[in-house]
């Protein structure tokens, strides 16, 4: 489970824009972290390693970033290295350019293209679809696995029945126990 549903990745310089971004998605009900009300002790200003070290952490518990493209998203130090980061680490990326001049300097950006560039308003709807993805998911792995081909020990075949025995490989408790290994192959 994740501590955030959005890691909003934004220019300092546009901190406005980006938090009328924050306020639309924390009144819809999303868990944002944005650095500068979460973490306010961070200096953005400096690259450091123990601020990268904090931004990490913050990014390895949030379910997807929103990349805020504003008027000075393109002069930011820091909106690159997190866009890259996050897309090695979880890889739900959203591009969400503010106003019609943001949009345009998404144009000049080549790598934002490779992440899903949103149409203004559609912001809220596509990051539902992206969390109840993740949470279905999650929800897949916590089920049981069916057995695997590696979970098997042996097969017996008699010519005379057309029923095939499989026999699970021992579990943990039985390997301990001593319990005998049957060749089924006799």
């Amino acid at each position: 489970m994740f501590k955030f549903d959005v890691f909003l990745s934004h220019a300092a310089a546009d901190a406005e824009d980006a938090d009328r971004v924050r306020d639309a998605l924390i009144a819809a009900r999303f868990r944002v972290y944005c650095d500068r009300h979460n973490d306010p002790q961070l200096d953005r200003r400096k690259v450091t390693a123990a601020t990268a070290d904090v931004l990490r952490e913050r990014m390895r518990v949030s379910n997807a970033l929103v990349y805020v493209v504003t008027a000075n998203a393109h002069v930011s130090k820091w909106m690159p290295w997190e866009v890259g980061f996050f897309d090695g680490v979880r890889g739900k990326v959203l591009v969400y350019p503010v106003g019609s001049k943001a949009r345009e300097s998404v144009k000049g950006q080549e790598y934002l293209s490779l992440f899903t560039i949103l149409e203004p308003g559609s912001l809220e709807r596509r990051l539902r679809t992206e969390i109840e993805a993740t949470r279905a998911e999650q929800a897949l792995q916590s089920l049981p696995q069916p057995p695997q081909a590696h979970d098997f020990m042996g097969v017996l075949r008699d010519p005379g029945y057309s029923v095939l025995l499989i026999s699970r490989r021992p579990t943990a408790s039985a390997a301990a126990s001593g319990t005998p290994r049957r060749d089924l192959s006799t």
